[in-house]
């Protein structure tokens, strides 16, 4: 095999990640895979890691299909421990690090785990669970031998992982992601940037988001370099981009809004080849700025239960459709049914964890397909999508009804440029100051969640 022909296949029917990590590690080894935390991980750093996480799973006897809980605070851990569960057929949930006590007991509680692996600091969080809890310090390389991992071919039906979601009714959904959904994904995505390996993508997604987590498998299909964030920061972002030469970025309009409001003193539209804008919509009037900044928009449409995006548009390319959110995506079917946007094809998860199976999946979006086939999305019921984060209203609502002094609340979305949607709350209350609810809402509630104004109603 020529040395770069497997790493311009297209058209991936598995995803066995050691075999094609071993091909990497063959073929380009000291080439970066991730970059985090100012380290260069190569694919021989990771090739190696993976196989001592796997032998370490085995050696305390997690199986196929058990559910394992990951609940980890350093992302590079915590894509080394997905890996292994995928590899020895487990079943992970990546659990949010950031969930208030109260979010992670009801999770925990509606989740039959088997296992958890977590941090030192975080190990306490989990005391109540009565299950198993490894922290990740203590899975050395030793603990699973010399003997060599014992691996099964991956089912394409088999669960990749799970993750978290926004239900209806208040109460969070699993998305039950498959091994199948994420190659359909990938595939797609790849049909429209064609992806290589000279690419570098700066990933500031959180990695339990499925925004975050795709660029991960992406990365891992189509061999091109991530540069892993933590956390968004404008500042720090665009000096990474011009650090590492960066050509690729996905980002929710809130991010996109603080970096163009950046004194660019270079124009970073020279590097980049594509700005990938999902997570929320995105107002005319940012995207227009990013336009007059030269910068490459692809507006895209998706969720966690199509396993990104699966809609899009390049905006310089259909400026009169700038309010549009997209054409389908390979293998994709729409159908609007009572105004709301059904949606269909391999990437759409079959069903949500412990439920039942899904035909045509219900997005939940009200909107309409016009006649050059672009989907435009007026808005999804009952929530509020601010900084590209789902927000049930219902469940904002069933919290702060539980508030003692709290007489009434209601809640309006209105438009804002910053964070697409903006949640206020109108309390009315004679014995308690809004700030003190305020507060009281941190304990219950991530603080994503937290309505951005709180008005008193006399």
């Amino acid at each position: 095999m020529d040395q770069y022909q497997f790493l311009s296949l297209r058209g991936w029917d598995f995803l066995m990640i050691n075999k094609l990590l071993k091909n990497y590690l063959e073929l380009r080894p000291r080439d970066t895979f991730i970059h985090y935390k100012n380290i260069n991980i190569t694919y021989e750093d990771i090739t190696y890691s993976l196989e001592s996480r796997i032998k370490s799973l085995q050696a305390i006897n997690i199986k196929k299909d058990s559910v394992i809980g990951i609940y980890l605070t350093n992302n590079l851990d915590l894509i080394e421990v997905l890996f292994a569960c995928i590899e020895v057929q487990a079943i992970p949930m990546i659990i949010p690090a950031n969930l208030t006590s109260s979010e992670l007991h009801s999770l925990t509680k509606s989740i039959e785990f088997d296992y958890f692996i977590t941090n030192w600091e975080k190990s306490k969080n989990l005391n109540n669970t009565g299950k198993p809890i490894f922290p990740i310090e203590e899975l050395s390389p030793s603990i699973g031998g010399c003997a060599p991992s014992r691996l099964m071919h991956n089912d394409l039906d088999q669960i990749a992982c799970l993750l978290l979601t926004s239900g209806t009714t208040g109460t969070p959904k699993v998305a039950q992601i498959s091994i199948n959904n994420i190659i359909a994904s990938c595939n797609a995505w790849d049909k429209i940037f064609q992806f290589n390996k000279d690419d570098v993508y700066y990933n500031c997604l959180p990695l339990h988001h499925i925004g975050g987590l795709a660029i991960i498998f992406r990365a891992l299909l189509f061999g091109f370099k991530v540069i892993l964030n933590d956390r968004f920061d404008a500042e720090v972002s665009f000096n990474h981009i011009v650090q590492h030469k960066v050509n690729m970025i996905s980002l929710v309009p809130t991010m996109l809004s603080r970096i163009i409001k950046l004194d660019f003193d270079q124009n970073i539209s020279n590097l980049l080849r594509a700005v990938i804008i999902g997570g929320s919509d995105c107002s005319d009037e940012l995207l227009k700025k990013a336009i007059v900044k030269n910068l490459p928009i692809y507006k895209s449409y998706g969720m966690t239960e199509s396993c990104s995006g699966i809609a899009g548009f390049w905006v310089k390319d259909y400026s009169d459709k700038i309010d549009a959110s997209g054409l389908s995506h390979d293998r994709v079917e729409f159908k609007i049914i009572e105004n709301q946007i059904y949606i269909k094809g391999p990437s759409i998860i079959k069903k949500y964890y412990n439920s039942n199976v899904i035909d045509w999946h219900s997005t939940n979006d009200i909107g309409y397909i016009d006649k050059d086939g672009f989907l435009y999305v007026l808005g999804r019921k009952g929530f509020a999508v601010s900084g590209g984060e789902n927000i049930n209203i219902q469940e904002i609502d069933n919290i702060v009804a539980q508030h003692p002094k709290v007489k009434e609340a209601f809640f309006k979305v209105v438009s804002d440029d910053e964070w697409g949607d903006k949640l206020i709350a109108y309390i009315k209350s004679d014995e308690c100051e809004l700030l003190d609810i305020k507060d009281w809402l941190k304990k219950k509630l991530s603080n994503y969640k937290i309505p951005k104004e709180f008005v008193r109603l006399d």
